[in-house]
């Protein structure tokens, strides 16, 4: 008992690292570690333990460099467009603390419906298979037409998810191919304009929180993720922008963004028993190991990670802030941008230094027209052809 205890424990520590890193996602941890697993013959429980603080911890961290750097990755995508907006008035700490309390209450939320969405999942997963492409191809649509632009909307979406095309059919390392997609479309542009325009992080102040919206935003954020364990390629972003009517506020809306981020890996693991399919890098790792059974032992793991995560979380920000960010913006900025060209090169190679200036391109035409949230197609386009049975990806 002691061992897993603290091997959840340096989980999170290492999910700590990787939320504050650009580039370093925690699937590059797990899957490096899997091959560990099966050479020194490991017990489940003990990689499962590890697995389960890596990425819940990782899901409240990385909104800290979506919000303050504006390097966000897949699952944080939106959310660093308004987390920008309110770091730039002084209150991104505000909307880190709406991010890390919208996660808790999701994580609550499912925690009580697990059982009943464990009953229903297969037989729901079955009625849509046979339709999947035209359920994500009506996604896609909807991201296209809820635009104020709809021909900058199509543009930019034709062009990503045209990238995603080819980069999953690349000879890239598929483990590692959202690195240059994602620093590209969202974390280069972020970065250069900020430096160009000389905007400066201003000195962040406390602000008061709302439990209504913690609470709103973690149902929201909840029911968001539950789309995203049936229909694959439907990123947390873009699942959280069908409820976007419903939301009156930017702090709503981040509130879901963290909720929908941290109980889609705690869905992932109960989508791998109930109907075999992994939906996160984590529950690819746990499939592999041929554990698929004992799933339910991961969702007490990850229960216990996000108790310890989302407090730690909050006095990360706080040092984070204080002792690093305030001091050495434009430094920060410069060394964020070295470390994700070099990750960029260094895992995906020639290959993925090329997605990245093709993603880079398409990121600053998105950044130009505002139309950022049309980029998430490059997860859409190769799970449709997938589904249409013309594809290679999943």
């Amino acid at each position: 008992m002691l061992e897993i205890l603290v091997l959840i424990l340096t989980g999170v520590l290492v999910g700590v690292f990787t939320g504050l890193t650009p580039g370093i996602h925690p699937n590059t941890v797990i899957f490096a570690l899997l091959p560990l697993y099966f050479a020194f013959d490991f017990s489940f429980a003990i990689y499962a333990s590890f697995v389960s603080g890596v990425s819940l911890s990782h899901t409240f961290h990385d909104f800290i460099p979506s919000i303050f750097l504006g390097v966000p990755e897949s699952d944080s995508a939106l959310t660093a467009i308004p987390g920008q907006r309110m770091a730039l008035q002084g209150r991104g700490l505000q909307a880190f603390q709406y991010t890390v309390y919208g996660g808790l209450y999701s994580m609550l939320t499912a925690l009580l419906l697990a059982y009943p969405l464990f009953l229903t999942l297969e037989k729901i997963y079955s009625f849509f298979e046979p339709v999947m492409h035209y359920c994500l191809f009506f996604v896609t649509l909807f991201v296209v037409f809820k635009s104020d632009s709809r021909f900058n909307a199509a543009l930019v979406a034709l062009l990503s998810g045209f990238l995603g095309l080819v980069s999953f059919s690349s000879p890239v390392n598929q483990q590692y191919v959202l690195t240059p997609i994602f620093a590209g479309l969202f974390a280069f542009p972020s970065i250069f304009n900020a430096l160009s325009e000389g905007v400066e992080i201003p000195e962040q102040m406390e602000f008061p929180t709302s439990r209504k919206i913690y609470f709103l935003g973690g149902i929201t954020g909840f029911i968001s993720s539950l789309p995203i364990t049936v229909f694959p390629g439907l990123s947390n972003s873009i699942s959280t922008t069908f409820l976007m009517p419903l939301m009156d506020k930017k702090e709503k809306f981040i509130a879901s963004m963290g909720a929908v981020n941290t109980s889609d890996i705690f869905l992932s693991f109960l989508t791998l028993m109930a109907i075999e399919r992994a939906r996160s890098g984590a529950s690819v790792a746990l499939q592999t190991t041929g554990n698929s059974d004992m799933v339910f032992f991961v969702l007490g793991a990850s229960i216990f990670a996000a108790g310890i995560s989302a407090p730690l979380a909050l006095k990360t920000v706080r040092l984070f802030l204080g002792s690093f960010l305030m001091d050495n913006q434009k430094i920060l900025s410069y060394s964020v941008m070295a470390v994700l060209l070099a990750a960029t090169i260094g895992l995906t190679g020639a290959f993925g230094f090329l997605i990245f200036l093709t993603s880079s391109a398409i990121g600053f035409l998105a950044s130009i027209t505002d139309e950022r949230h049309s980029c998430m197609t490059v997860l859409l386009f190769p799970a449709i052809s997938f589904f249409m049975e013309i594809g290679i990806f999943m």
